[in-house]
């Protein structure tokens, strides 16, 4: 009944985003002006925008397997890609991107991979993800914040949004930092959510606690060294989506002399939506987007259109093309009613 309710509010809260930036786009330029700058789109520019978001999702399952060869237990690169696309649905469709990973742990039980090692190499992911966001956050702060940071609400939301990776890094690490204190604030968690069946629940969280420290013991013995070409990748993932932003401009004939600029315009946006807590950041992500790209691309003629086409790329295309690869993914309850 929960998991109902939420996919409803997911399901009102895009369809009113999706709303709210077309009649934006109405009334802000007119038909007459949208009609005109779409007519002079370039359609190479817009396929180069999809293949950098197909890039994204690429370089995603890349790092997943680059993760699961340390432990072993390597999965198809087809497999892969469909982890990282059940977890591209489920974080597009729930608040704050959180619905993502525990999908992820469930898909890849289907792949046959124990939910312990799954945990693992999904927490892990989470917090490489983190990590390189952070730095490549900080240069991005440190490179654009002349350009962009010069008003006081701009400058605020970017200093918060790199706070904010931070603060979530740190609270990710904590758990392997402090196993024992972490997995006793865990268990109280469930206990106190889940007061029906909260025994046997909480045992088998305990059990899957129990396999993630032993698999994150392996990633320790093997080497941290060789978390770095899973690093790799997830830099390259994020370079990817940043530079959507850019490409769409171009198809309307926006024009900037410094591309790295617009790239961290773009991991400016992505860390100031990240704490939004509505499915896909609607309209935090679209407010972040015009205030940091608005000076940066003055000569379009409808900037919302581009808004609308980098929603497209990189929110509804998440969802409708995730959504093919969930269509036969078994759902918490029905993988317990078969074990």
């Amino acid at each position: 009944m929960k998991n109902k309710k939420t996919k409803i509010f997911s399901l009102v809260v895009i369809i009113l985003s999706i709303v709210v930036v077309l009649l934006s786009a109405y009334f802000i330029d007119g038909p007459e002006k949208i009609i005109s700058t779409v007519k002079q789109a370039n359609g190479y520019y817009l396929l180069l925008a999809a293949f950098l978001i197909f890039l994204f999702w690429f370089f995603g399952s890349l790092s997943l397997n680059a993760l699961l060869k340390v432990l072993g237990a390597k999965i198809r690169q087809v497999d892969a890609f469909k982890v990282t696309m059940t977890g591209a649905f489920f974080n597009a469709i729930t608040p704050s991107s959180t619905g993502g990973q525990p999908m992820q742990v469930l898909r890849m039980r289907d792949f046959g991979l124990a939910p312990g090692l799954s945990s693992s190499v999904v927490i892990l992911l989470l917090i490489i993800n983190n990590v390189v966001t952070l730095i490549l956050g900080l240069f991005s702060i440190y490179y654009s914040y002349q350009s962009l940071g010069k008003t006081w609400f701009t400058g605020l939301m970017m200093i918060l949004g790199v706070a904010l990776s931070v603060l979530v890094t740190l609270l990710i690490a904590s758990v392997i930092i402090f196993p024992r204190k972490s997995k006793k604030i865990i268990v109280k968690v469930i206990g106190f959510f889940n007061k029906k069946d909260a025994k046997e629940k909480i045992e088998r969280l305990d059990k899957q606690i129990d396999s993630f420290y032993d698999s994150f013991r392996v990633f320790k013995r093997e080497g941290l060294y060789k978390l770095i070409p899973c690093a790799i990748f997830v830099a390259l993932q994020n370079i990817s989506l940043w530079s959507i932003p850019h490409v769409v401009f171009a198809a309307f004939g926006g024009v900037t002399s410094d591309i790295v600029l617009s790239v961290s315009a773009a991991c400016m946006v992505a860390l100031i939506f990240g704490y939004v807590p509505l499915p896909g950041a609607a309209l935090g992500a679209e407010g972040a987007f015009l205030g940091i790209f608005g000076p940066l691309y003055k000569n379009i003629s409808s900037i919302a259109i581009v808004v609308i086409l980098w929603r497209v790329f990189t929110f509804y295309a998440p969802i409708i093309v995730g959504a093919l690869f969930t269509v036969n993914f078994r759902t918490e309850k029905e993988v317990e009613k078969n074990e």
